[in-house]
C-alpha cells in the first residue's frame, strides 16, 4: 500500500459517497473496455494454479487489479472534455527526480516509475506529441508541442534507459517511414541525433555506447537470463505461462 494507492483508494471512496450524494450512479461496467479488462483479469487469476512460478503469479495479477482501480477511477473522473484535457496537461507537467543507479545518474518520475519505465512511458507518447506539431494550425502555438518534444527527447537522454533510446530511435525510423519528404526528414533526424550525442555528458555516452559492446554488463546480463528463464517456464507450461 504505497502512498499513490492509498490516495487512489481514497478518490474511490469519496467517488462513490459523491456520485451517492448527488443521485448519481457510480460508473464501473457501462463501458465495453471494462469487460474486457474484467475478462483478462480472470484470465490471469485462472491461470495461477497452473503457472510454472504461482506465487509470483499470483501478485502479478493482484498488480494488475490495481491498474483495474486506476482504469475505474479515471472513468469517474474524466467525464468531460475539458477534465480529460487537464489530466493530459498535468499528466505532462509531472515532474520528475535524478537518482543515482548503476554509475550515473538517472531520471525518474516523482510517483516512484523508474528510469525505464518512465524512459518508456514517454516515448509512447512521442507520436502524440509529433502529431499535436502537424495538427496545431496556429505557428505560435506550435511551440507549445514542439518544446515537449525536445523536453520528452531529453528526458529519455537522462534516464539512462537503454531500452528507451532503442525505443527512440525506432520511433524515428517509424516517422522517416511514412513521411512524404523522406530526405529531409532523414537529414533532420541524422543532425538531431548527432547534436543530440554531441550534448549529451560523458556518463550517458558511455551507458548508450555500451548497447553495442561485445562484453555485457550485470545489467544486461541479467535481462538476458531473465529471458531465458522465461523461455523455458514458457517451454514447462506452454498454454497457461
Amino acid at each position: 500500500l504505497r502512498p499513490p494507492r492509498l490516495i487512489l483508494m481514497a478518490l474511490i471512496v469519496s467517488l462513490v459517497l459523491h456520485r451517492k450524494l448527488r443521485g448519481e450512479q457510480f460508473v464501473i461496467f457501462r463501458e465495453r473496455m471494462t469487460k474486457h479488462m474484467v475478462f483478462f483479469a480472470a484470465a490471469l487469476f485462472a491461470s495461477v494454479p497452473f503457472a510454472f512460478w504461482q506465487e509470483k503469479s499470483f501478485w502479478f495479477a493482484v498488480d494488475f487489479l490495481w491498474v483495474f482501480v486506476y482504469y475505474v477511477a479515471l472513468i469517474n473522473v474524466l467525464t468531460s472534455e475539458l477534465r480529460f484535457k487537464g489530466f493530459i496537461w498535468l499528466f505532462m507537467l509531472a515532474g520528475g527526480t535524478l537518482v543515482v543507479a548503476q554509475g550515473i545518474e538517472r531520471a525518474e518520475g516523482l510517483a516512484g516509475t523508474d528510469p525505464n519505465t518512465l524512459a518508456v512511458s514517454i516515448m509512447l507518447a512521442l507520436p502524440f506529441m509529433l502529431f499535436a506539431v502537424f495538427w496545431v494550425k496556429n505557428n505560435f502555438l506550435k511551440i507549445v508541442p514542439i518544446v515537449f518534444l525536445a523536453a520528452g527527447i531529453f528526458t529519455i537522454a537522462i534516464t539512462g534507459s537503454r531500452a528507451g533510446v532503442i525505443g527512440l530511435v525506432t520511433v524515428a525510423f517509424t516517422v522517416w517511414l511514412i513521411s512524404k519528404k523522406k530526405m529531409i526528414t532523414a537529414v533532420a533526424a541524422i543532425l538531431i541525433l548527432i547534436a543530440s550525442w554531441f550534448a549529451l555528458p560523458p556518463q550517458y555516452q558511455q551507458r548508450y555506447a555500451s548497447i553495442f559492446n561485445e562484453e555485457r554488463d550485470p545489467s544486461s546480463e541479467g535481462r538476458i537470463d531473465a529471458w531465458k528463464a522465461g523461455w523455458g517456464m514458457f517451454k514447462s507450461n506452454p498454454i497457461t505461462g
